[in-house]
């Protein structure tokens, strides 16, 4: 047989055992496979969290890594097929969730018979103009491949308008749709009919909501988003969302009520349970918020917690620009970030991606300018690390500083070293 007509899963096998890592090929081990446009990381992780909570030792993909009961196996991007089936081929996993990023299906196809659970979180603009997708509705056709590989349980968003079609194509012998707005009229209609949702509902006094999957009228898991640490005391809503998802993956994958609680009471928003999402720093020369942030909603979210983060001095913004987006894109992201922050340090990630220097961080900026915050307020520094150390030789101890960026994971390194320097 030629190279080129060998299964990749014998290629990854292959490789695998020169590495020495203990693989045997499998038919099958119970898995998750995790798509969208944001999100996709942190709810891997919380999903990861409740199965290993319930026993398992669990095999993990994320734009982080790929790891088998919390150890890894290799750092970086690892959100494509190719390292899913690393993991799964390796004989100490005994349950699977597997980021499956837009990428990596463009380039390895969805070499899997199926799935027991597949989410579909969302269908957002980050990456148009990339790869051949110039719209939604193409993005959205590529992420449909996780919904359609989905045997147990299809976990769908019911108020994106994109993937609620997805329930029609699956093969999957359920679906469980997940919803912000209880009065959803797919939500509605889908508990009418005996059907499975996870809803995060806002309550009065209840800050950040609380997250409820139900069958029917029966309430199954029920939980308060403030007590999920990584919510920040419910002042931080992008995890309560994952978690709303999470909590249906693992009673997809047959996890109990009172285990997806543990873990879900217990996931933070730090270097261990989620490295380079949200992670706060005290004790450095100023609070250090470090976050992976691409998109317009991220950076709203963002900005809308650093409005309600309250510290006595300034709250700062060093703010990354992956230079393959469109011009639009990254105004918008800019404009985004308005009004949470005082200071604002537009930057170029490291890989320019085709564009001269200081363009993409002119793009945030002018997108910042165009949406009211002064020109005083504003820097532009083409390199991301020389940002960061920008930042931090300007900041004061009762500063807040946002590093939000694809490397800010990087961030505590850089002013440390500064710091030390």
């Amino acid at each position: 047989m030629s190279e080129a007509r060998i299964p990749l899963r014998w290629k990854l096998l292959r490789v695998a055992r020169r590495l020495g890592l203990p693989v045997e090929p499998r038919i099958s081990v119970p898995s998750v496979f995790v798509t969208g446009s944001v999100g996709k990381t942190t709810t891997c992780r919380m999903t990861a969290a409740i199965l290993a909570a319930a026993g398992k030792t669990v095999g993990l993909t994320t734009t982080t890594g790929c790891f088998v009961g919390g150890r890894p196996l290799r750092l970086g991007d690892s959100s494509a097929p190719r390292w899913a089936a690393l993991v799964m081929a390796d004989r100490r996993v005994d349950a699977a969730v597997l980021e499956m990023a837009r990428g990596g299906i463009l380039l390895d196809g969805m070499p899997f018979h199926g799935c027991d659970v597949g989410a579909v979180l969302n269908v957002l603009d980050d990456h148009i103009g990339i790869d051949g997708i110039h719209t939604r509705e193409q993005l959205a056709q590529v992420k449909s491949l996780v919904a359609r590989k989905a045997r147990r349980i299809a976990v769908l968003n019911a108020d994106d308008p994109l993937v609620l079609p997805m329930r029609e194509v699956t093969p999957a012998r359920e679906v469980c749709l997940v919803s912000c707005r209880p009065d959803s009229p797919a939500v509605v209609a889908h508990l009418a009919g005996g059907g499975l949702a996870a809803v995060l509902e806002p309550e009065p006094g209840v800050l950040g909501g609380t997250l409820r999957l139900r069958r029917g009228a029966k309430a199954i898991v029920t939980l308060a988003a403030a007590d999920i640490p990584a919510t920040f005391g419910g002042r931080f809503v992008p995890p309560a969302i994952n978690a709303t998802f999470a909590m249906a993956i693992g009673h997809g994958m047959g996890v109990a009520a009172a285990t997806i609680r543990e873990a879900l009471t217990a996931f933070r928003s730090d270097e261990t349970d989620n490295p380079g999402r949200m992670n706060l720093y005290h004790g450095m020369p100023c609070t250090l918020m470090a976050t992976k942030a691409g998109g317009v909603e991220a950076a709203k979210a963002i900005a809308g917690f650093a409005r309600q983060f309250v510290v006595p001095g300034r709250k700062m913004l060093v703010v990354c620009a992956v230079g393959n987006r469109p011009d639009e894109f990254l105004r918008s992201v800019g404009g985004a970030y308005a009004g949470g922050f005082d200071k604002y340090i537009c930057c170029d990630w490291e890989e320019l991606r085709g564009r001269p220097s200081h363009e993409a961080a002119g793009l945030l900026a002018a997108g910042l300018r165009e949406a009211g915050v002064p020109h005083h307020s504003i820097e532009i520094v083409a390199d991301h690390d020389t940002a960061i150390r920008r930042a931090h030789a300007s900041a004061a101890a009762d500063d807040l500083l946002v590093v939000a960026s694809p490397t800010a994971a990087r961030a505590p390194g850089v002013i440390r070293a500064a710091a030390a320097a």
